[in-house]
């Protein structure tokens, strides 16, 4: 959203996403009136407003966004300490999609742009092209971000870019409905990458819980 196309009068937070999950990243409060012409419209508040009623929800959210970070992590590292690590990095799925090690990066920083958006912090950009080295640093990088977040305004208005779509959501939905399942989304490509890579994991590593 350009400069001159900003609505004018409430607080919002906008989220810039430009050039897929490569460049500009912004975040800014900005109080202007939520504009009609976006591609979600006004979204029912039916669930924020039960996050907010009832705190053991939102609780709950946050808490499987910080759990299922730690997993991201604990298999990155699992990747970076063999000796094949960079092989196992390179994997696509597809000729057309992102590799292993990119899957990984995106995962770690949807943790991020599900609770250090609505919270106010920042997002951290994921460097290009990225390496071992950069991969651990933005893993702790987002850790330390969300790791303070206990609550957020579950009924915040939020303005941010998914591709190609300007979505206008509360930070419910958004943390719910996109955040969160795009989260999981790139950890389970990462995961897939390498099981097909022939790496000997399973849903223990996946979600913590499993033991076999």
């Amino acid at each position: 959203m350009s400069d001159d196309a900003k609505p004018a009068h409430h607080s919002e937070f906008v989220y810039s996403f430009r050039c897929g999950y490569r460049t500009n990243y912004e975040t800014r409060r900005i109080r202007e009136q939520s504009p009609c012409g976006l591609l979600c419209g006004v979204l029912d508040q039916q669930i924020g407003n039960e996050m907010r009623d009832d705190p053991s929800v939102g609780s709950a959210v946050i808490g499987a966004i910080k759990h299922y970070l730690y997993q991201t992590g604990q298999l990155l590292d699992l990747v970076l300490r063999r000796p094949d690590a960079k092989e196992l990095l390179a994997i696509r799925l597809a000729p057309d999609t992102f590799d292993t090690g990119f899957h990984f990066a995106v995962a770690i920083q949807f943790a991020a742009r599900a609770l250090c958006l609505p919270s106010g912090g920042p997002v951290p950009e994921i460097v290009e092209p990225y390496n071992e080295d950069s991969l651990r640093s933005l893993y702790k990088e987002v850790t330390q971000g969300i790791d303070p977040v206990t609550t957020v305004d579950w009924n915040e208005k939020l303005l941010h870019i998914a591709g190609e779509a300007q979505l206008d959501q509360v930070t419910a939905d958004y943390v719910v409905r996109f955040a969160y399942p795009n989260m999981l989304f790139h950890f389970t490509q990462a995961y897939a990458g390498l099981r097909h890579a022939g790496l000997h994991i399973g849903k223990a590593e996946f979600d913590g819980f499993h033991r076999y």
